[in-house]
């Protein structure tokens, strides 16, 4: 037991739900890297901070959001929060990089391609979309055989 104010790193673990007494948070359930679950009680409060797709996904496996969307998954409600997981959508990039001697400037609106598509047949809108862009990238190689500027991709 870590005394008050101390934090404990844990790697090869995954923060699967927030446990409650009532509505009051007061652990997590984890699942490690060998399938086994723990649980951690929370000696003064639970912080989640897993960035914008995972919150709100443990938030609703822990029971916080639509009923409705929860009832359907056979997740206890904890609390209604129509809100939480709401257009939650995958942001998915990546990058296909074509080198140009000598390399152009800039030149593009942001947005060269659009793709709007419905992924399923009975859909009356789409709910895919796709885009492609021009973006000035530079590697280490490229800046020292051009003497470009450096833009920092990280």
């Amino acid at each position: 037991m870590l005394e008050s104010g101390q934090l404990e790193v844990l790697t090869g673990a995954t923060v699967t739900r927030v446990l409650f007494r009532g509505r009051r948070a007061t652990g997590v359930e984890v699942v490690r890297s060998d399938g086994s679950i723990d649980r951690f009680d929370a000696a003064v409060e639970v912080i989640l901070s897993l960035g914008a797709v995972n919150t709100p996904k443990v938030l609703m496996q822990s029971g916080i959001g639509d009923a409705g969307d929860l009832r359907r998954f056979g997740i206890p409600v904890v609390q209604h929060l129509p809100g939480v997981g709401r257009n939650l959508q995958a942001h998915l990039a990546y990058d296909c990089i074509w080198q140009l001697r000598p390399p152009l400037p800039p030149r593009n609106n942001g947005t060269e391609a659009v793709m709007y598509w419905a992924s399923s047949e009975g859909l009356s809108f789409p709910d895919v979309f796709a885009c492609q862009a021009q973006a000035a990238k530079t590697t280490d190689e490229n800046v020292a055989r051009y003497g470009l500027p450096q833009h920092d991709q990280r």
